[in-house]
């Protein structure tokens, strides 16, 4: 059985490398209309549809899978693949069983548990999202993803302490995890924690330096501290990074208000309303630059 898998492994191969699409095609055809084994027919599908997938053809990888489990009803890693392509494709409802069927062949599947739980997340059901991913951390206590995906749903329900806790846990197991640092900081922010924001926002730079919303949101926690010289250094070092980015010149303009200086916080909400004249501050700015004409 093995051999008749690997010489089809090896014909589809060779045939891609001579002429793509009659490789396909004929490679196909042998599949569905060929004297196979259960395991070389699961096997070539399974081959078929990697193929489809690395080349961005979602549809007709989904096909194969589908295939590969008609052969091998039993084989975990078809339903696996079927629910992650769903769910690339945002058609939740469709990724769901595959991931449901996957965990009763595989209990101890921590991946499949973990993308259950990303989809929960995603459609905002952060309280299922939280079993998923509390299943998750009990098979893969190391699964840093899986705490910070945690700590993102206890931060939905705003659950900020259990939130912290699993932000912190991320950053422990991946200490390289930038992700975790930036979301830590909005947390501290939110919660009115400046200093621990500052810290977060700074480790969250130190590792991507380039992020224009960190320095942003250093900027605000700067600002929540009273530090406007920091804060104004934080707003422009992300204007620099990003001369697109509105909240950034609103932020500025909002620091320099609180500072009194009208002609900068003039030019910088005029900016807010070039680069964004929906901004939803943007019926107050046109109100004060009418007050504050110059």
């Amino acid at each position: 059985m093995i051999c008749a898998a690997a010489v089809l492994h090896t014909v589809f191969w060779i045939g891609v490398n001579a002429d793509e699409l009659s490789a396909e095609a004929r490679f196909s055809s042998h599949l569905e209309t060929g004297h196979l084994s259960a395991h070389a027919r699961s096997h070539g599908w399974e081959t078929l549809a990697v193929y489809h997938r690395d080349h961005g053809r979602s549809v007709q990888a989904i096909r194969a899978y589908e295939e590969v489990a008609d052969a091998d009803p039993e084989f975990a890693g078809a339903y696996y693949n079927l629910g992650n392509l769903y769910y690339e494709l945002k058609q939740y409802d469709r990724a769901a069983p595959y991931f449901q069927k996957v965990i009763g062949l595989k209990p101890d599947f921590a991946e499949a548990y973990y993308n259950f739980g990303n989809l929960y997340y995603d459609t905002g059901q952060y309280g299922r999202a939280i079993e998923y991913f509390e299943k998750v951390i009990a098979l893969k206590p190391d699964f840093a993803e899986a705490h910070f995906q945690m700590g993102n749903a206890w931060y939905g329900l705003r659950g900020y302490d259990k939130a912290a806790e699993h932000f912190e846990s991320a950053i422990r197991l991946k200490p390289q995890f930038v992700a975790a640092y930036y979301n830590a900081g909005d947390l501290y922010y939110r919660t009115g924690q400046f200093h621990a924001a500052v810290e977060a926002y700074r480790k969250a730079i130190a590792l991507k330096p380039d992020n224009a919303r960190a320095h942003s949101n250093l900027g605000n926690a700067y600002h929540g501290l009273g530090d406007y010289g920091q804060a104004i250094s934080a707003y422009e070092q992300a204007v620099a990074l990003d001369p697109g980015y509105p909240e950034g010149f609103y932020n500025l303009g909002v620091v320099y208000h609180t500072l009194g200086d009208v002609g900068k916080t003039r030019t910088n909400f005029r900016k807010v309303l070039d680069l964004a004249p929906n901004h939803p501050q943007a019926p107050a700015l046109r109100s004060w630059l009418a007050l504050n004409p110059g």
